[in-house]
This record gives C-alpha cells, structure tokens and sequence, in this order.
C-alpha cells in the first residue's frame, strides 16, 4: 500500500541541498500509513541502539584482574598511608593508620575476602602463562593473608626495629619519607 504523495520544495529556495533534495523525496511517501520522515527516524534510532551495542567492548580476562589488581593495590594504600607515604604517593601524607587496633584487622580481612571473591569470579581463563603466574600469587596472597588474621599482628609484641613508634619518629623527622619542603608538608604530618 504505497502512495506517492507529491511535494516538492522550491528549487530556488535556500533549502536546495542534497540533503533537502533527498528529504524532499521521501517527505510524500507512506508506507502503510505512516509518513516517510517518521519511518526513516524509526529506522534510524534501531540503528543507533544497534550500533551502540556493537561498539561495547569485550573485556578480556587479563584486563578484568589487571584492573582488580589495581583497585586492591589502591585499598591498600588507603588503609595503610604509611605504605603510600614510603612508596612516593603524596595523597595520604596527612593521614596514620593504627595497625594494633581491632578495626584496622576488620577492614584488611574486609578487603582480603573482597578480592579474593572477585579474582575467583573473574576466573582464570584464557590467562598467558605469565598473566596465570601473577593471578596464582594474588589468590594465593590473599588465602594466605585471611589464614594469618587468626593471628592478629596487633597481638605482637612491640619491638625496636618495626613499630609504628619507630616510623612516626622517622617519619616526623622531616629527613625520611616524608620530607618537610614547605610549610604544607609540615601541616599534613601534623
């Protein structure tokens, strides 16, 4: 059931483009009816959903647990901002974490269960030998590290070479890690 209706637009009209032109041409067309226009608008939308299912992005394995392993080193430095502080990442500086305290223990083992839950889900397949190596030691950390929360560290004794007496002294030095450059520097370790 196809009519042809016609309308044409001026051909001296500002609107002589090809894209007027071709307008022009499907504007008196119905299709069972419904107006051209609003057909070829249809069309165009299911083509653009279409379209934009086709640009989604597989993720592999490797990006998935690279990722992963990104998000868990980040949680890490935020429960423990003296690693961060020693390792050069400035953005904790003002911050002390209190490793003998009970919620220190919960958070890690938090953090522990997390990710080692998400690096099982993601799973190990289609991994390079290397890719598997670095997989196998992150759960393999993880399963250990849950297994020693038995034993919290906070339990042990206090000695002179690894305590975090010793490191805020090294640390409120302003000679070690932490170095005072500037007044700033100095208001953070405070």
């Amino acid at each position: 059931m196809l009519q042809r209706v016609r309308t044409t637009v001026p051909q001296n009209s500002v609107h002589n483009s090809a894209a007027s032109r071709w307008l022009n041409n499907l504007h008196g067309v119905r299709v069972m009816g419904v107006a051209s226009p609003v057909r070829v608008a249809i069309v165009c939308l299911c083509s653009m959903q279409l379209a934009a299912c086709a640009t989604v992005p597989i993720v592999s394995t490797a990006d998935k647990l690279d990722r992963l392993y990104e998000e868990y080193f980040e949680a890490q430095l935020q429960l423990s901002p003296t690693s961060a502080t020693y390792l050069g990442d400035e953005r904790y500086n003002d911050q002390l974490e209190n490793p003998a305290s009970a919620a220190f223990d919960s958070e890690n083992t938090a953090i522990e269960k997390r990710f080692l839950q998400r690096a099982r889900l993601v799973g190990d397949k289609g991994l390079t030998s290397a890719q598997q190596v670095s997989y196998d030691i992150f759960v393999s950390d993880r399963e250990r590290t849950l297994q020693s929360q038995q034993f919290p560290s906070r339990y042990l004794a206090i000695n002179q070479l690894d305590s975090m007496a010793a490191t805020f002294a090294q640390l409120g030095s302003g000679s070690g890690p932490q170095p005072f450059r500037d007044a700033r520097d100095y208001q953070r370790f405070l």
